[in-house]
């Protein structure tokens, strides 16, 4: 029996599968608020107080972080951190519905700084205020207290916003061009059949923020006083003071700033009496120097050289209402006996700071 063979031919189609597939998605924040305007006292601001009359800028991301559901292979988010990444400024916050924010410094703006918060895109859900802090101590924003999100889900949109405050710090007059800034890290861990982790960001677009700080100009920039030869027997008792010396400092104001004055002994910084410490150049001894502003008999009593609002004995000399109103302030000096006297020089150095609140 004759057999006829027939040639037969195997295809085989081979598919070169990626060990990897991307699975997951994490679209940046960005917020982008408004030019601003800010009216208001040179130092008189309190700290943590809105440049704007709220929060502002406030913007969602749909893909906040997002993995893929395959057949049979489940993901889901777990846990969304933040973690801010501007220079924190210590000790002041904004205050708002019971949360406390840190506030940022803002690149080349001085007394003005940020803050700001995150949450899932969930009207149940409250705003988180983001601190600096890395791994376990990093700011938890999903799964948030009060959120009505199921578990498990795949997907979670993200919202921010932002608030411009001051800083306590003296606002200068200017036009501020504030750049594309990177304000906070943001991370994803993932459940599921893909494990692991996704990173993404938030950032304020680029703004402009003008500000009119209300203050004055001082025209005087030095004084000399030369009190010049004291009689030892006409200071013979401690308490004892020379005649006095006046000489003027003049200002020209912005309407209705509250101007305030204080001086600072330069020789002993932490000098919170009312006698100057005579410089290191001096050999006399048993001898002070005092000031007095205007007509006012008490001595000055030294204290810091901060412009900032409240600090250790500011006085208040006038309250303009006019813009570029002058003022003068008399300022006097004198020689006062704290002790036993020995002749010789007796010299002192005081600065004074104005304050416009």
């Amino acid at each position: 029996m004759k057999r006829t063979l027939f040639p037969l031919t195997l295809l085989v189609s081979l598919i070169c599968l990626p060990t990897e597939i991307a699975w997951a998605v994490a679209d940046p924040l960005i917020v982008s608020p408004p030019p601003m305007n800010f009216d208001g006292a040179a130092d008189g601001t309190p700290a943590g107080t809105p440049i704007t009359s709220t929060w502002i800028g406030e913007t969602s991301v749909y893909n906040g972080f997002k993995c893929e559901n395959k057949p049979l292979k489940k993901c889901w988010v777990e846990t969304l951190y933040a973690n801010a990444l501007g220079s924190k400024i210590s000790g002041v916050y904004y205050y708002e519905g019971g949360n406390r924010y840190p506030v940022y410094a803002l690149a080349g703006v001085k007394g003005i700084g940020y803050a700001f918060g995150l949450k899932d895109n969930n009207d149940n859900v409250s705003y988180v205020p983001i601190d600096v802090g890395a791994g376990s101590s990093a700011t938890i924003i999903y799964p948030a207290v009060g959120s009505t999100v199921n578990k498990n889900v795949d997907r979670v949109s993200l919202k921010g916003k932002v608030v411009f405050v001051v800083t306590d710090e003296h606002l200068e007059t200017g036009v501020y061009n504030i750049p594309y800034t990177v304000i906070a890290n943001t991370w994803s861990e993932y459940g599921g059949s893909h494990k692991g982790n996704n990173t993404s960001l938030v950032a304020i677009n680029p703004v402009t923020i003008t500000i009119k700080a209300r203050g004055c100009t001082v025209n005087t920039k030095n004084l000399t006083y030369e009190l010049g030869d004291i009689s030892m027997r006409d200071m013979a008792t401690i308490g004892s003071t020379s005649k006095i010396q006046t000489k003027p400092i003049s200002v020209t104001c912005d309407t209705n700033v509250h101007l305030y004055a204080s001086m600072t002994d330069q020789s002993t910084y932490s000098n919170h009496t009312d006698v100057l410490t005579l410089t290191s150049d001096s050999d006399a001894s048993g001898i002070g120097i005092q000031f007095l502003f205007n007509d006012n008999p008490t001595p000055v009593v030294y204290g810091p050289d901060i412009s900032a609002t409240g600090q250790p004995n500011q006085r208040l000399l006038h309250i303009t209402t006019s813009n570029n109103e002058n003022y003068t302030l008399n300022l006097s000096t004198r020689y006062i006996t704290t002790g036993t006297l020995k002749p010789g020089k007796a010299n002192g150095l005081a600065s004074l700071t104005f304050s416009y609140q």
